[in-house]
């Protein structure tokens, strides 16, 4: 499983919960995904 993080989700215009996964991240409310990199 992967780590959580809160972002904005163009498909619903809210911050919603996103699962982070191989650099993607999927939103749990409308499944949007997009390229996801930890800043350091």
């Amino acid at each position: 499983m992967g780590k959580f993080i809160y972002a904005y989700d163009p498909t619903i215009k809210k911050r919603v919960v996103h699962v982070v996964k191989d650099h993607e991240a999927t939103s749990l409310v409308s499944g949007n995904k997009f390229k996801y990199k930890p800043k350091r």
